[in-house]
């Protein structure tokens, strides 16, 4: 982790909060698809338009980037928790892709100040159908009223995927959890509680962890991972892995990261629970919806299915384990496939342990790991982030801390991992219609 990180370590050092409504007049509106939509949640449709606000906006249905929605209260909702309705912070509205933007409804609003009660579009047939691009209209109207653009938390598509060939196509996924070293679109230096915390969202990624799993689809896998930093979301911890208090959320080691290990916030301001269940239905809930729908279609299609979960480990934590396995104690995976991929790593050279205490297997395994009952095998691999590395820990993370990205990688050892993964995947269909046989 880097510096002051939950935990100083390298592999293990992830976007704290889009920091929604900050950035004085504008907002961001989350969109989901809407019951009769079938879109991808964050499926972008770009405009044609070259300034930087069109480029940057997403349209939600037909609710354009151009087009500002106008929040208000209730009949008879005045003030707020926080001071004066006319002072309050502008709201995020949750809208439903391909709603029409005069017909949409604000089903609710999130942001740093809490929600905003009763807040709804003006609805049809009311003293203008359209919504009026100023606030300063809705004031004149007897709204309290706040504008938002209609600009999504991420501008593409997500979780990336990387499909084989179809020819060369096996019966395995690789889900790699801990990929992205990016912060949530929008949020910059000024979002965070000191300005060099930024750094964090690159020392929570698995140190290296692209150059042994990111291409396994050039050797028939299925690949997925996530752009952004699990200092935003960890995929592979529980949805409701999190404390709150006062409606604030707290994490050091959870779903987000909100504090450090020392118990010091990243942020310069709260992550409210609003704000991080929409950023959960954003980023978390599709990267297990499409770890489900491919290892659904796998394992209709062969009959069985396997789940690898990569991973590079902490120095730190990991001590003298070079690789581990994880298979949640034998749960989640055939022992002879567990097997399989240990010997491969063994012939290589490396030193293989098994569930080992803390690495036995995270979310993402306990929750797709089902060979008994689907046979959908699912096991976690663990490589020594050290391994991977020409540098000390030290020096890697204070070059981290300063904002470098660090290039001092064991290029002959990732070239060896990377054999050895090709390994495992040439063996693992015949090692899964075998775990099969009755």
């Amino acid at each position: 982790m880097v510096g002051d990180l939950p935990d100083p370590e390298v592999g293990d050092v992830d976007d704290h909060d889009a920091q929604l409504g900050r950035r004085g007049d504008v907002d961001d509106v989350v969109a989901h698809a809407g019951p009769d939509h079938d879109l991808q949640p964050l499926q972008r449709a770009h405009d044609a338009a070259g300034d930087r606000r069109r480029r940057d906006d997403q349209r939600v249905g037909v609710a354009g980037a151009g087009d500002h929605l106008l929040l208000g209260p209730e009949k008879g909702q005045h003030g707020h928790a926080r001071g004066h309705a006319g002072q309050r912070r502008p709201a995020v509205g949750v809208v439903s892709r391909g709603a029409r933007l005069d017909d949409v409804g604000v089903t609710r609003t999130i942001g740093h100040e809490g929600s905003i009660p009763g807040a709804g579009l003006r609805p049809p047939g009311s003293v203008q159908d359209r919504p009026t691009r100023r606030a300063a209209d809705g004031r004149r109207l007897g709204y309290t009223a706040a504008v938002i653009t209609a600009r999504a938390l991420t501008d593409e598509a997500f979780p990336i995927v990387r499909r084989p060939a179809t020819a060369a196509a096996a019966p395995v996924v690789v889900s790699v959890p801990h990929y992205g070293t990016r912060p949530l679109p929008h949020v910059t230096r000024d979002d965070y509680r000191e300005p060099w915390f930024e750094t964090f969202a690159y020392g929570f990624a698995d140190t290296f962890v692209g150059d042994l799993y990111a291409d396994l689809h050039e050797q028939g896998a299925t690949v997925v991972t996530t752009p952004f930093s699990r200092m935003f979301v960890d995929v592979n911890r529980r949805r409701d892995d999190f404390e709150q208090h006062d409606g604030e959320v707290r994490s050091r080691r959870g779903v987000v990261r909100t504090h450090t290990m020392r118990d010091v916030p990243i942020f310069a301001r709260p992550l409210g629970l609003a704000d991080l269940e929409a950023r959960l239905q954003t980023l978390y809930d599709p990267y297990y919806a499409t770890l489900a729908r491919l290892l659904d279609g796998l394992q209709r299609t062969y009959g069985y299915a396997l789940l690898l979960d990569g991973h590079t480990g902490s120095p730190r934590r990991m001590g003298d384990h070079q690789v581990i396995i994880g298979t949640r104690h034998a749960t989640t995976c055939s022992p002879e496939l567990a097997a399989a991929v240990a010997a491969a790593f063994a012939r290589h050279g490396f030193e293989v342990h098994e569930n080992v205490n803390g690495y036995a297997g995270g979310n993402i395994v306990a929750t797709f790991g089902q060979p008994r009952t689907r046979r959908v095998h699912a096991l976690q691999i663990e490589v020594n982030a050290s391994l991977l590395m020409t540098t000390s820990r030290e020096e890697f993370i204070a070059r981290v801390s300063r904002g470098e990205i660090p290039d001092a990688k064991a290029e002959d050892t990732i070239a060896r991992i990377g054999a050895c993964l090709r390994e495992v995947l040439a063996i693992l269909p015949a090692a899964l219609e075998a775990a099969q046989a009755p």
